[in-house]
């Protein structure tokens, strides 16, 4: 597999050794279908429901106000860990919960202040060529923030504009986990989808902290990490 960020053991093995210094995860990274996720959601467009192994998964979300965000890895959905929005709760990989059911709040995720319009949805879910992810034979809806595509902003949780996905103290080296904390409005909690144009998958969703230099994307280890964009999508 060819990756631009592929390394020799001696190198992986002073990356590990960093890591763990500074408490980070030296989980080696996946590559592929875990740093790419897509909305979701109950109430409409059923076309648009995805299917595992095991048949429909079950989703929640009135889009475009809000939606799940499901990994495509393994169709699980991105949570709010034990249904809480405080300062330091830490995002995990559960099973997708379903029905609209105002209990599961903490899967359902928007990108704008505003309760009406959540996410970035032009057209009809149409993006040409970007909404169909040839490893799979389905369609998909990027994860675009709000208003347009490639707008960096924040991403919260629930129903209300209170509580966003957080990089703990700023600090976005491979294998931090995410959180949640206030929306504040700090880099720290400033994303985007993938901008094709640069390379990237309209399906990743990146960091704002270190620009254009160095891409951070969410990625899937059982809880939502950094860690280096894979450009092997």
């Amino acid at each position: 597999m060819s990756r631009y960020r592929c390394y020799k053991s001696k190198i992986a093995t002073s990356l590990g050794f960093v890591l763990a210094s500074v408490g980070l995860s030296t989980t080696p990274v996946h590559a592929g279908l875990d740093q790419l996720w897509f909305l979701a959601e109950d109430s409409k467009f059923q076309p648009l429901d995805y299917v595992n192994p095991d048949g429909l998964i079950s989703v929640n979300g009135d889009l475009p106000k809000n939606s799940n965000i499901v990994n495509m890895k393994d169709y699980n959905c991105v949570d709010a860990s034990g249904e809480s929005a405080a300062n330091g709760t830490p995002l995990i990989i559960y099973s997708c919960k379903g029905g609209s059911n105002p209990g599961d709040w903490n899967q359902r995720w928007r990108s704008n202040p505003d309760p009406n319009q959540g996410w970035n949805l032009p057209g009809s879910f149409q993006y040409g060529n970007w909404t169909y992810y040839a490893g799979t034979g389905k369609s998909y809806v990027p994860p675009q923030i709000f208003p347009f595509f490639g707008t960096w902003g924040s991403i919260a949780v629930g129903d209300n504009w209170g509580a966003c996905v957080d990089v703990p103290g700023g600090n976005d080296a491979n294998g931090q986990s995410l959180q949640m904390y206030e929306c504040n409005g700090t880099p720290a909690q400033v994303w985007r989808g993938g901008i094709p144009s640069f390379g990237e998958s309209p399906f990743w969703i990146r960091s704002n902290i270190t620009g254009q230099g160095v891409n951070r994307c969410w990625t899937n280890w059982g809880r939502v990490v950094l860690y280096d964009c894979a450009y092997d999508f």
